[in-house]
């Protein structure tokens, strides 16, 4: 079963360029909310249900940081490309992607309906990510895989 590869990102950015472009906003966005939740604490809040909440979403702070941590070894894997590097921020993607998709589709239902369209807003901009980031962990697995083959051609010649 051959899955749909995309050879541009935005139709004319490099993968690879495409891919570092939209980590650097994830990276952003990523490192603002762990500060934010790091602060927290901090903040002159008189009601102590609101410190209860907030400090509930200290496990939410980890994964954060879990997820930051993989989106730089996957950074670094694309700028060495090294593809065991990228793999692991795919399976964090696609888990990312089923929960925050099935959030939406469950707020729609139960509160309003505009978080339909932000559920198709965020699916499309979501999946299409996913598609460029397996689309480039191919190109760079066969771009090792060429570079394997020629080495042991070139052995074989000496």
């Amino acid at each position: 079963m051959k899955l749909l590869t995309v050879n541009k990102c935005c139709c004319w950015f490099d993968l690879k360029y495409g891919f570092l472009t939209w980590a650097i906003i994830s990276l952003v966005f990523r490192l603002t909310t762990i500060v934010m939740l790091f602060y927290s604490d901090y903040l002159p809040i008189q009601q102590p249900e609101a410190r209860v909440y907030l400090k509930s979403i200290t496990p939410l702070m980890g994964y954060f940081i879990a997820c930051t941590i993989a989106l730089f070894i996957a950074v670094k894997g694309v700028v060495q490309e090294k593809s065991i590097l990228i793999y692991p921020y795919i399976v964090i993607l696609v888990c990312e992607l089923t929960v925050g998709l099935s959030l939406h589709a469950i707020l729609a239902i139960v509160v309003s309906w505009i978080y339909f369209v932000t559920f198709l807003v965020a699916g499309a901009a979501g999946i299409y990510v996913l598609l460029c980031l397996i689309s480039l962990y191919k190109q760079i697995k066969r771009s090792e895989e060429n570079n394997v083959k020629s080495k042991s051609n070139g052995a074989n010649l000496a």
